[in-house]
């Protein structure tokens, strides 16, 4: 039956996906509700209870918007005790009541404990069930010996590209451990479970979200909830819209996951729009007990990886290129993991800093030489995550910035990059949609190639 909000019969909905389905027509039969949970456990199919109840019940506003939107009135809490027949005053718990939870409590907590004393006694005993069941405490792992792997040859790379390398590396050094999949797009992301599908092959490791960006987020932090797996998943970054909530969530809840997102900016080119991301680097770099990476290569990539490896009570995000990156042979690991660090060291006297990240750092670069004569005195810093960075103490984060001016650049909104700016400095930035054409035709069509940006930096500074 159709109400205001919905005609979704959930029922027919749900055995039609071969679930169970129990309706429980009183929420206020408790005997009703035990009994459907028993059937719901002898079930060999997911269940759904569905329990009718009335919003409010026993109150005044009994059935209607005001019992979910405003606390009860003095008078209205006196008329629910007198309707619900409740002698007790405010926050006071009956014994009985008190008694039965401590009950349920006690035996609670002594079934945990014998079972973790279960556990315990097993592992120690069967190494693979400890491999099956925890997350194995691996020490360092020989990050510039895996750069030198991945990418011998020192050649342009997409970051999208350096993360899929180094999953594939992940992936043998925890073989049953890592999760990964992709909404739909793990041929333009290369993240993938490479051992196997879920449903298809035996022992995989990998899952198809399908286009569900908030499913594939959601279930993923549920599989972090069981601490020896760790999850990893991807889309466009432009699609984290998406996703938000359950990342949200996941960091709410200190889950150990990897969100990765592709296509990081206006140089995703001919999709246009729609696929181009501005506003969503702020929005997740905003996101509390969540720390974000957008390497410049393989070496920043690896150290994103790191940091996320390490990290095990939050999730991280990697954000990676769709075109090609230069090879940066002053990149590393260390410097990732502090946030930011000088990439290239200026000759004196130093007269301006660059700072960027990701496929920013070549810009940055570009726009050094363009500089000519003085471009010698250009110090570049690469700050592949911002939230890392500015956890640093102000003389840290000074010593890498230099006292001189500073010019920002971000192919995104950049908000977060204000927090270090000072009067003299000024933010390079995208605050408007892209368009329809090759990313550096985009970039022209937005002042954002080096030719503008020069022009604009010399306008400001006054040369």
């Amino acid at each position: 039956m159709c109400d205001q909000v919905t005609c979704v019969d959930h029922k027919k909905r749900f055995e039609a996906h071969s679930w169970n389905y129990i309706l429980v027509k009183d929420a206020n039969d408790i005997r009703s509700i035990d009994l459907a949970i028993r059937k719901a456990k002898k079930s060999t199919k997911p269940t759904l209870i569905e329990v009718k109840n009335i919003i409010g019940y026993g109150s005044p506003v009994a059935n209607s918007p005001k019992a979910h939107g405003a606390p009860l009135s003095a008078d209205a809490l006196i008329k629910t005790r007198e309707t619900l027949g409740w002698n007790y005053q405010p926050f006071e718990v009956p014994s009985d009541v008190y008694t039965s939870f401590r009950k349920i409590t006690n035996s609670k907590e002594l079934a945990c404990k014998k079972w973790n004393q279960k556990f315990n006694e097993l592992i120690k005993h069967h190494s693979e069930l400890k491999n099956l069941c925890t997350f194995p405490e691996i020490g360092k792992i020989n990050m510039n010996d895996l750069a030198e792997r991945i990418n011998p040859n020192k050649k342009p790379m997409a970051t999208r590209q350096c993360i899929g390398e180094v999953l594939k590396e992940l992936e043998k050094v925890y073989p049953k451990h890592i999760v990964a999949g992709s909404a739909d797009l793990s041929g333009s992301t290369f993240v993938e479970g490479h051992k196997g599908i879920l449903g298809r092959d035996k022992n995989p490791n990998g899952i198809k979200y399908g286009v569900r960006e908030f499913g594939m987020g959601a279930i993923s932090a549920g599989i972090a909830l069981q601490k020896h797996y760790w999850p990893m998943c991807a889309t466009f970054l432009s699609f984290s819209d998406y996703m938000k909530a359950s990342i949200r969530l996941a960091a709410l809840m200190n889950a150990h996951v990897l969100y990765i997102f592709t296509h990081d900016s206006i140089f995703a080119g001919e999709d246009g729009p729609t696929h181009q991301p501005i506003e969503q680097l702020t929005m997740l770099r905003s996101i509390p007990n969540t720390t974000l990476f957008r390497p410049c290569d393989i070496y920043e990539t690896i150290g994103a990886f790191e940091y996320a490896r390490i990290n095990r009570h939050q999730p991280t995000i990697i954000i990676g290129s769709r075109q090609n990156l230069v090879f940066q042979n002053n990149a590393r690991v260390e410097g990732t993991l502090l946030g930011g660090y000088i990439l290239e060291k200026e000759i004196n006297p130093h007269l301006l800093t660059i700072v960027a990240s990701g496929s920013e750092v070549e810009l940055a670069q570009q726009l050094k030489q363009r500089f000519n004569m003085v471009c010698e005195n250009i110090r570049i810093v690469s700050v592949p995550s911002v939230n890392l960075f500015l956890r640093n103490d102000e003389n840290t984060i000074n010593s890498v910035l230099g006292n001189k001016k500073i010019i920002f650049l971000e192919a995104a909104d950049s908000s977060h990059y204000y927090r270090l700016k000072k009067d003299k400095d000024i933010v390079i930035e995208l605050t408007e949609f892209g368009h329809s054409a090759p990313g550096n035709d985009v970039a022209k069509k937005m002042h954002f190639d080096v030719e503008s940006i020069y022009k604009r930096v010399s306008q400001h500074f006054g040369k």
